[in-house]
C-alpha cells in the first residue's frame, strides 16, 4: 500500500493507490483545484438557472457574479497563503494556482467584497443580491468540499462510527491542528505494509451532506422570503 490509501473500515470501502494529481506528462493538476473550478461553474449554472426562472434580468447581475467570481478565487488563495506561510518558499510557489491551497473562509470573503462593491457602484440591491447567490453558494460548496478530500486537509478527531475514515499518518500531518492529529494519532495506529494510518472523522462529507441540505432547503422556502436578505440569513445561520 502507498501513502495515497483511504480506506473507510466500517463501510468496507478501501480505495488502493489514491492520487490526489492528475499528470500530464511534467505537468501536474491537482484534483482539489478542479474540483474548485468544477463547483465555480456549478454555482454559476444553478444562479443563472435560478434567474431565469425567475425572470430576473441577468444582464443587470452579470458583472456583479464576474467580479465575485473572481475576487473569491483570490480571496480563496490569499487568505490561504497568509495563514500557511511556512508553506511557500518563493514567488513561483505563490503563483502556481493549480497545486491546490484555498481556503472557504478567504473565499467567501473576497467574493462578498467583490459583490458588495459591484452593487455599490451598478446601484443594484446588495441585500436581493445575496439572496440570489444564497442556493448556488450552498450547491458550490457541497461540491467544493470534496476538494478537501483530495487533498487530505479537511477531517476531524478519531472516531469508530459508520464513517470513520483511516488515511496516511505521514501525509496528513502538519495539514490540520497538532490537536486533531494528536487526538487520532493517541487513539490508535493502524499499520499495514510499513505504512501508519489514523482513524478519523470525514468532517468534509458532513460539511458536503450539510451544504446540500441547505441547497435544497433555500430553494424550497425562496419564494416565501418576507424581505431582502432573508435568504442569506438562512445560509449563514444553517451552514455556521
Amino acid at each position: 500500500m502507498s501513502d495515497y490509501n483511504i480506506i473507510f473500515p466500517n463501510l468496507g470501502i478501501d480505495i488502493d493507490g489514491f492520487n490526489s494529481y492528475i499528470s500530464f506528462g511534467t505537468f501536474k493538476l491537482s484534483l482539489s483545484f478542479i474540483m474548485l473550478a468544477v463547483a465555480s461553474v456549478a454555482a454559476l449554472a444553478v444562479l443563472l438557472i435560478s434567474m431565469r426562472k425567475r425572470q430576473i434580468n441577468i444582464d443587470l447581475y452579470i458583472s456583479a457574479i464576474l467580479i465575485a467570481m473572481v475576487s473569491a478565487f483570490f480571496g480563496a488563495r490569499i487568505y490561504y497563503i497568509c495563514f500557511s506561510w511556512e508553506n511557500y518558499g518563493d514567488l513561483s510557489s505563490i503563483l502556481t494556482f493549480t497545486d491546490g491551497g484555498y481556503s472557504f473562509i478567504g473565499a467567501l470573503i473576497g467574493g462578498a467584497i467583490g459583490a458588495c462593491c459591484t452593487c455599490a457602484v451598478k446601484k443594484i440591491s446588495i441585500l436581493e443580491f445575496l439572496d440570489l447567490a444564497a442556493a448556488p453558494l450552498s450547491f458550490g460548496i457541497f461540491l467544493a468540499r470534496w476538494g478537501d478530500f483530495f487533498n487530505f486537509s479537511n477531517f476531524g478527531q478519531y472516531t469508530d462510527g459508520l464513517f470513520a475514515m483511516r488515511i496516511s499518518y505521514t501525509l496528513v500531518n502538519g495539514k490540520v491542528e497538532d490537536d486533531i492529529i494528536k487526538s487520532a494519532y493517541d487513539a490508535g495506529i493502524w499499520n499495514f505494509e510499513s505504512t501508519d494510518y489514523i482513524q478519523v472523522h470525514p468532517t468534509f462529507l458532513y460539511e458536503s451532506m450539510a451544504a446540500l441540505a441547505i441547497f435544497i432547503l433555500i430553494m424550497i422556502f425562496y419564494n416565501h422570503r418576507q424581505y431582502d436578505g432573508e435568504a442569506i440569513l438562512w445560509f449563514t445561520g444553517l451552514y455556521s
